[in-house]
């Protein structure tokens, strides 16, 4: 099966306890829109069986989106505690060994689910190596232990070793299925404040607990490298990024970037690219605003507020992101986040902001701005067209940071 049969993928993510928790809610809201995929994240499949307490499993949610017609994005594997549980250092190879008959269960569980819709498998999820390390700090949390996946992360052997085994498992469940990797194409060197400071300081601690290989420092502070080496390794059909310049910084809002990131990737990978996530967090942004205009200007008065709402910047960002990817090689868009409960807690608080519906007056979800513009987006018809195969180019392109990215192709 092979993406250009497709349309360009008009997506949106919905988080994977409100998929189950709020499946029919979002069904109705979603078939009123120009959606047709859905992205489930980060799914756990290795509890696809269990049951909300209305008795809503996570196999009964990916049921009920196919019944009603959209297409899946499904994520495999995914290493959040949620999922995999805690994976202490003694466990690790047991861990990285388990990887493929547990893919294998869970691929073979949601074929029975499809319904005849088309489903893309992801092999975990953003697999560049500074991610995983962030998401096991202790301020996160989204995997235990720190060590664990630090090892994971800078042991580029064994970080292959259960990823290969992640797509074995879903090929060997699901012979021609679509496959994906992802990762989070926003450099530390992009922000050069809580980002930069926070690689800077793993990297020493890394060092000095001799945890890192030669290439590693390279690898933390340019996801291309990453992707050259996914290539190398596994052999999928489409490449996702994740984009989220805004989310230390948070003024001005960018995203002007995003698509220019994907005709990068597209040109010396040989693959489609779809951007799997983007989004801004509407959380607290006067706060921010004004921290940076202090820091900008030292001498003026001091600015505690700026008439900036939350919203108004992430629509802005959605303008700006959605404007660069029309004029990029792209093959989809998938925003994050459909819809977020606000009767959840989320990890770091400013996760929160990044939901695209709120309960109106009447209780029904309504659209925020950001949400409307995304809509009326894809309603202009113009990602409606077929897309044509990606044209392979004689020279390639000096990437990463000067160097030829030879990477296999299929």
């Amino acid at each position: 099966m092979a993406l250009q049969q497709f349309f360009f993928l008009r997506g949106i993510n919905v988080h994977a306890p409100e998929s189950r928790d709020h499946a029919d809610e979002l069904i109705e809201f979603l078939s009123g829109t120009p959606i047709e995929w859905v992205r489930i994240h980060p799914l756990p499949s290795r509890r696809l069986r269990a049951r909300n307490e209305e008795g809503t499993s996570y196999l009964d949610a990916i049921g009920k989106f196919a019944r009603a017609g959209f297409n899946l994005i499904l994520p495999i594997d995914v290493g959040v505690r949620d999922n995999v549980g805690i994976v202490t250092a003694p466990r690790l190879r047991h861990f990285i060994d388990e990887s493929y008959s547990e893919s294998y269960k869970a691929v073979k569980q949601i074929e029975t689910r499809l319904e005849g819709r088309s489903v893309i498998y992801g092999v975990e999820n953003e697999i560049d190596t500074k991610e995983w390390i962030l998401q096991s700090m202790p301020t996160v949390r989204w995997r235990e232990t720190t060590l664990s996946w630090i090892s994971l992360s800078v042991n580029s052997s064994m970080k292959y070793k259960r990823l290969k085994n992640i797509l074995d498992g879903i090929h060997d469940a699901s012979p021609g299925s679509m496959t994906m990797v992802n990762f989070e194409a926003d450099d530390p060197r992009d922000d050069w404040t809580s980002m930069m400071s926070f690689m800077i300081a793993s990297q020493n601690v890394l060092s000095k607990m001799r945890l890192l290989e030669r290439s590693t420092s390279m690898r933390m502070n340019n996801y291309r490298f990453d992707v050259v080496g996914a290539m190398e390794h596994l052999d999928v059909d489409i490449i996702g990024l994740d984009n989220y310049p805004n989310y230390f910084t948070k003024f001005p809002p960018r995203g002007q970037e995003v698509g220019r990131k994907v005709d990068q990737v597209s040109r010396w990978s040989k693959k489609p690219v779809i951007n799997v996530e983007f989004g801004y967090s509407s959380r607290n942004p006067r706060s921010l605003l004004s921290s940076f205009v202090n820091e900008l200007f030292p001498k003026r008065r001091k600015v505690n507020t700026l008439q900036v709402s939350g919203r108004e910047a992430q629509r802005t960002f959605y303008e700006n992101a959605l404007a660069s990817i029309a004029n990029s090689r792209s093959r989809g868009t998938f925003p994050w986040v459909l819809y977020l409960d606000p009767m959840r807690t989320y990890r770091p608080e400013a996760e929160s902001g990044f939901t695209l519906l709120e309960r109106g007056f009447s209780k029904r979800f309504e659209p925020v701005p950001a949400l409307s513009y995304y809509l009326e987006w894809l309603d202009e018809g113009q990602r409606s067209k077929r897309i044509e195969p990606i044209e392979h180019e004689e020279e390639p392109d000096q990437e990463p940071d000067g160097q030829e990215a030879h990477v296999k192709t299929k």
